[in-house]
């Protein structure tokens, strides 16, 4: 479908931060007839008519994966948008929240198999490399992540994540350093 004006998406960063401080974000592969498929994408979805953004990152997280807003440790806050204008002949302006999951690591569950190939939790550290040009093609690290996740080492990112990797670093750094509520 053809829009005349820009679609709003919101992201959401689901990060889990490690006893050992090891920061893992959750990432999903899209499948199916979505623009981008085949790509490493973040939880989210459209942003539906008088839906807050905070409303609409914990309704897509449950919606897409089953981790419920009770398994996180505070509301997802803002944390930068971007503007994707020639995102495969759609115009996307993209949201990003964040939010840190309470407790031990949630398993995601994969409940829109027509929309994701599967969910991983993967280093931040690694998805950042990722978006750099200069990054190798395959796996990387193939320590720091689980064998589960075998999918996520080949394919490339979404093309709002690897925008807000590549044009907003000062946003993952922040998000490595900090923990909830500070």
């Amino acid at each position: 479908m053809t829009h005349a004006v820009p679609r709003v998406g919101v992201g959401v960063l689901v990060l889990h931060r490690a006893p050992s401080g090891s920061v893992e974000v959750l990432v999903g592969q899209r499948s199916g007839s979505s623009h981008g498929h085949g790509t490493l994408q973040l939880p989210g979805g459209h942003l539906e008519l008088h839906e807050e953004w905070a409303e609409c990152a914990v309704r897509e997280l449950a919606e897409e994966t089953g981790i419920e807003a009770g398994q996180l440790a505070e509301a997802p806050r803002f944390l930068t948008a971007t503007n994707s204008p020639h995102l495969e002949g759609k115009h996307y302006i993209t949201v990003f929240m964040g939010a840190d999951v309470a407790g031990p690591r949630p398993e995601a569950q994969l409940l829109e198999p027509e929309k994701c190939a599967g969910w991983a939790w993967v280093p931040l550290e690694w998805l950042v490399a990722r978006a750099s040009p200069s990054a190798a093609p395959g796996r990387t690290d193939a320590e720091a992540w689980s064998a589960a996740s075998a999918w996520a080492g080949s394919a490339a990112l979404f093309e709002p994540l690897s925008r807000l990797l590549r044009e907003r670093r000062d946003v993952v750094d922040t998000l490595l350093q900090s923990a909830p509520g500070q």
